[in-house]
């Protein structure tokens, strides 16, 4: 038997159960905590207050009083904080 868990997995219950000769019958229920690499990742980049595509738009540097903002955000687990 194989199992290959997908992170929508993570939290459920995963019973194995095993019936033997002379109505023994033995389980056990485990909850799968599935763990993944980061992917999906996304970081749009905010300058002078509008989004800029990064293909788009060669910044070349940041200067003093400008604003610069960058919002990360991943898909994995367990949660990676940015």
């Amino acid at each position: 038997m194989s199992l290959t868990p997908h992170p929508c997995d993570h939290c459920t219950q995963l019973t194995c159960r095993a019936d033997f000769r002379a109505g023994v019958t033995v389980q056990n229920t485990i909850q799968l905590r599935v763990a993944c690499a980061p992917r999906d990742l996304v970081i749009p980049i905010f300058h002078d207050n509008t989004q800029e595509s990064p293909r788009k738009h060669d910044m070349g540097g940041v200067h003093k009083g400008h604003f610069l903002g960058l919002l990360c955000t991943v898909a994995d687990r367990p949660p990676t904080p940015l």
